[in-house]
């Protein structure tokens, strides 16, 4: 992401679909951050 000046979501969830959008807001909401909940 540095050397391409695109933020990690374009690159995780719009070019590479390696997580949903729902996927990346569960993970990266405040709460998560704070007390990360491990889901197997």
């Amino acid at each position: 992401a540095y050397h391409t000046g695109k933020s990690l979501h374009q690159i995780v969830v719009v070019e590479r679909k390696l997580l949903t959008q729902e996927e990346w807001e569960k993970t990266f909401n405040l709460d998560n951050l704070i007390a990360p909940k491990f889901e197997q």
